[in-house]
């Protein structure tokens, strides 16, 4: 989510950034870690702002960052736009909603992607097995079913809501 910001910053003052002759390209990256969670692996969310001084311009965004938990660790990350996250939490809470009642099938899976490719799985088997991946790229953490969805909605709200406490006034 993109917006202009006006010569008059409440959060700081990015005047000194520009340039009377010309745009020099200057983009200011803001960054706070929203929290971490961890199964066979570990998810870190980290909120965002990135500032294009040169157009005024302010983007908001969150990132997860996957780290594997192999011998040989893996890492990825995927950028969530701002007005992606409340869609996300409401997939989350339908990927708990799996059950072995939902297939005749020995085992099911369901699965929600983000435009950018961040994916969320909850697999159950008939006998009540059940389990959730997240998934950036080629790396894929898994998490002790899908009850930990509710741990992973909670640190995106959070993120949410320390963006919209930390924007810049338009």
């Amino acid at each position: 989510m993109g917006q202009i910001i006006s010569n008059n910053l409440s959060n700081g003052n990015y005047d000194e950034f520009i340039n009377d002759s010309g745009p020099l390209g200057i983009k200011i990256n803001s960054f706070h870690e929203s929290g971490q969670m961890s199964g066979l692996g570990k998810l870190k969310i980290t909120a965002r702002e990135l500032i294009d001084v040169d157009n005024r311009h302010a983007n908001y965004f969150a990132v997860i960052e996957l780290k594997s938990n192999e011998q040989y660790e893996r890492s990825d990350s995927s950028v969530i736009e701002y007005d992606e996250i409340d869609r996300i939490c409401a997939a989350l809470d339908r990927l708990k909603l799996i059950n072995p009642g939902i297939s005749k099938f020995s085992s099911t899976q369901a699965e929600f992607s983000t435009v950018k490719g961040l994916s969320f799985t909850s697999f159950i088997q008939r006998n009540g097995t059940v389990a959730a991946s997240i998934s950036s790229g080629s790396v894929s953490i898994f998490l002790h079913g899908p009850d930990k969805f509710d741990e992973l909605k909670n640190l995106l709200l959070q993120t949410k809501s320390f963006i919209d406490r930390s924007r810049i006034s338009q």
